[in-house]
């Protein structure tokens, strides 16, 4: 069998998620973890196998498609694979802005130092409690939610992911993450 890659798993999401005929249409997208497709990929030559996952397939596609700005809400972070598709993204002019949960950002695989390091820039909640919100809102019109987590390892859970477009659900989303950045603190990263 031939290996489903991640960029035909990506190409067929940019398919399914859009709506030619109407760009303002509201769309909702779900998608859950493990999100193994049913074509496991053997390699011919040495006899690996292995299963294409889909959830970050469509989180690294909304990434790359955004064109103005990305605000993500992340409780773990820990994913270098989306940290560096946001640093492509900031690197091709999108303004990124990451705010993080105080006690993850301190965990040693967070990807919070390696975001700052090239330029994004990344706050850390400042108030007692978690925060604990997992989200991305992409150009003020797309938003990515649910229980999952930009962590390395989300793939092994059973989590949720949901992809919406709708203004005035985007609109709610960028108005809890201004309100929590403004609350939050840049803090020297290590």
């Amino acid at each position: 069998m031939r290996k489903i890659t991640l960029l035909s798993i990506v190409l067929l999401g940019i398919v399914f998620a859009s709506d030619p005929t109407n760009p303002t249409t509201p769309t909702t997208h779900v998608y859950f973890s493990p999100s193994y497709t049913e074509a496991v990929w053997v390699n011919e030559e040495t006899g690996e196998s292995g299963y294409d996952a889909v959830c970050p397939g469509v989180i690294s596609m909304e990434i790359c498609q955004a064109s103005k700005t990305i605000d993500v809400a992340m409780y773990s972070f820990t994913g270098v694979y989306y940290a560096s598709c946001l640093i492509y993204a900031a690197e091709k002019g999108v303004k990124v802005r990451v705010l993080l949960d105080k006690q993850q950002a301190g965990s040693k695989f967070c990807q919070a130092a390696y975001l700052d390091s090239n330029g994004i820039e990344v706050r850390i909640e400042d108030w007692s409690g978690y925060m604990h919100h997992k989200f991305a809102v992409f150009d003020s019109s797309k938003v990515l939610t649910g229980s999952y987590n930009w962590m390395t390892h989300a793939e092994d859970n059973n989590e949720t992911l949901i992809l919406f477009e709708d203004d005035s659900l985007s609109c709610q989303f960028l108005q809890e993450f201004q309100r929590l950045w403004e609350k939050a603190r840049k803090v020297p990263l290590k």
